[in-house]
C-alpha cells in the first residue's frame, strides 16, 4: 500500500470522525487531491545543499548557477563621443571570477516527507535513464 502524506492522513481522519458525509458507490479508502497554483514560480535547479535543522527538519536549499557578471566593464569612447561597444577593455574588467550560485528556494520538511520526495526523484531519474 502506498504511503500518503500528513494532509491525506488528516483528511482521512476527519472523514472517519464523521466530519465528511459518507460517500455511496465510491471505493473505500480513496482521497482526491485538487491542486491550486498561487504565486508559483519555476526555478532552475543546478543543485542543492541539504542539511538537518536543530529541530530535526530536513532543509533543502535549491540553487541555480551562472558565470559571475562583471561589477564593471570599461569601453573606449570614439572621437565623436559615442561608446565603442565592440571594443570592451576586458583586461580592465572588474568583478569576481568563477561561478555564482543563487539560492532560489529553501524547502523545510520532516524526514518522512524527505524520504517520499527522494524516492520519487530517484524513480523519475531511473525511468528517464531507461527512456533516454
Amino acid at each position: 500500500m502506498a504511503r500518503i502524506d500528513a494532509a491525506a492522513k488528516a483528511a482521512a481522519g476527519s472523514a472517519a470522525a464523521g466530519n465528511v458525509p459518507p460517500r455511496t458507490g465510491a471505493p473505500d479508502r480513496i482521497l482526491k487531491f485538487h491542486y491550486q497554483a498561487r504565486d508559483v514560480r519555476s526555478v532552475p535547479a543546478a543543485g542543492a545543499l541539504v542539511a538537518v535543522t536543530p529541530s530535526g527538519m530536513i532543509c533543502v536549499s535549491v540553487f541555480s548557477e551562472r558565470l559571475c557578471v562583471p561589477d564593471m566593464n570599461i569601453f573606449p569612447v570614439n572621437e565623436d563621443g559615442t561608446l565603442d561597444v565592440q571594443q570592451e577593455m576586458t583586461g580592465k574588467r572588474l568583478g569576481s571570477d568563477g561561478v555564482s550560485r543563487t539560492i532560489e528556494v529553501e524547502l523545510f520538511m520532516p524526514r518522512e516527507i524527505a524520504e517520499i520526495i527522494g524516492n520519487s526523484l530517484l524513480r523519475a531519474a531511473l525511468e528517464h535513464s531507461r527512456d533516454g
